[in-house]
């Protein structure tokens, strides 16, 4: 009887228990683009992540693991122009640190600049806040911009910083 006034007692108080990051398991995770720090062309690498200039959900979901799965290595499918690549995840019952993601020869901009190839690396940093949602940071280290097609950039290599939350779809 205690212990189910207790329970009551959190409910009525708003308390979710599915809220505590230790309830956070493996699963697809629908990832939306927050906000975009560009370092290469003061702002013309937003249209990769937020061509509309609003938050953008990934094409894809993503697939977190859960920290007793960890270290896993797996093939995420980010979207266009990005192809499938491998990644490595990390972290402990709080965060995931995914690392290796590599995708080269990516269409930087086929809309302005046709055939402008570039190369990059993506690095994620992730904050568990509850058993269903993320907030972190993808690193996008790019370099390359060497093709004919390709714009003059500030600094070769040069990183783009996207703010993202993640809420779980499966």
């Amino acid at each position: 009887m205690r212990i189910n006034l207790l329970i009551l007692g959190a409910l009525l108080a708003g308390c979710n228990p599915s809220d505590d990051v230790a309830d956070f398991t493996s699963g697809n995770f629908q990832l939306t683009t927050q906000a975009v720090n560009d370092g290469c062309l003061d702002g013309g690498m937003e249209v990769l992540f937020m061509p509309e200039g609003e938050p953008t959900e990934f094409a894809n979901p993503i697939y977190i693991p859960a920290v007793d799965e960890l270290p896993a290595t797996y093939e995420i499918d980010l979207q266009d122009p990005f192809s499938a690549m491998e990644v490595t995840v990390t972290g402990d019952e709080d965060t995931r640190t995914v690392t290796g993601a590599v995708n080269n020869d990516v269409e930087f901009d086929e809309d302005n600049y046709p055939g402008c190839l570039v190369d990059s690396s993506i690095d994620v940093d992730l904050t568990i806040d509850s058993a269903d949602e993320f907030h972190g940071t993808a690193t996008m280290h790019t370099t390359d911009f060497d093709e004919a097609g390709c714009p003059v950039v500030d600094d070769d290599p040069c990183d783009v910083i996207a703010t993202l939350t993640g809420e779980r779809v499966e």
